[in-house]
């Protein structure tokens, strides 16, 4: 099986890494970059190619919401997952609108994270209770 290519955006290095590792602790995962905006986020998309983008929604420079929208456009096949501390309505409705096809909350487990990186990777949605 082929492994899943994730790129991985939070502005908070600490929090990215942790997801890093959580991710690459599992074998069918591979974190191919990293990325500290949503406009980082979209050039290392392009450079990449990853399967899965797992993203914060608040970000210095370019939030979440936007690069979802731009990345719909230029690399529609890439699956995007928000992984946020938002339990706001309006957040997940701008995300999904945007084209976000999961929504997880940062309170998650490693295996709920893995499970649903996978889920999306297939094409699923998926949203946090």
């Amino acid at each position: 099986m082929e492994r899943v290519r994730v790129l991985v955006v939070d502005d908070h290095p600490l929090f990215r890494r942790g997801v890093v590792a959580t991710l690459n602790h599992y074998p069918e995962l591979e974190v191919v970059g990293e990325a500290s905006n949503g406009q980082e986020a979209i050039q290392l998309a392009k450079e990449l190619s990853p399967k899965v983008l797992v993203i914060d929604l608040n970000m210095p420079v370019m939030g979440g919401v936007e690069a979802i929208r731009q990345l719909q456009s230029l690399a529609p096949s890439i699956n995007v997952m928000v992984l946020t501390v938002s339990e706001e309505e309006e957040d997940l409705f701008s995300a999904v609108a945007a084209g976000a096809k999961g929504y997880l909350l940062k309170n998650t487990t490693p295996d709920a994270l893995h499970n649903a990186v996978l889920h999306i990777a297939e094409g699923g949605v998926l949203v946090s209770p």
